[in-house]
């Protein structure tokens, strides 16, 4: 069983021409990362099979995995958060448009506290996607 590679189509021979057998990859392979989610069709247990039959550890396998849920998990948390800071500024705009003369002080240190939060999550995402690809 072979997995595929990111960008590899059926038949696609990238990668392996010029070496011969048991000689090392120059690079190593780029496997898909649906290949590690489940929800995706993927499956992880395959991947440590295909470590396992290369005597290759297995370890970073659960890394990757782990790493792609926090990820994942701190981008869908990013994702919300600019969603409530752009009905935020929205609200903002129109209560200016509408000669408020500006927000109300809760309301201005509310989107304040929004952006703020909004730039540590996006923050701590690039962290997560540095870490994910270090793994």
């Amino acid at each position: 069983e072979r997995l595929p590679r990111a960008g590899a189509g059926p038949g696609d021979a990238a990668g392996s021409a010029g070496l011969g057998e048991g000689q090392p990859r120059a690079h190593p392979t780029m496997l898909d990362i649906n290949l590690f989610r489940p929800e995706k069709g993927g499956d992880p247990e395959a991947v440590r099979r295909s470590q396992r039959r290369r005597f290759e550890d297995v370890a970073p396998v659960d890394v990757v995995v782990e790493q792609d849920a926090v990820w994942r998990r701190e981008q869908y948390e990013a994702d919300q958060l600019s969603k409530q800071l752009n009905a935020a500024s929205k609200q903002v705009a129109a209560l200016r448009k509408l000669g408020d003369g500006g927000s109300s002080g809760s309301d201005a240190s509310e989107l304040d506290a929004l952006m703020a939060r909004c730039r540590t999550l996006k923050a701590d995402v690039e962290s997560a996607r540095a870490s994910a690809s270090a793994a």
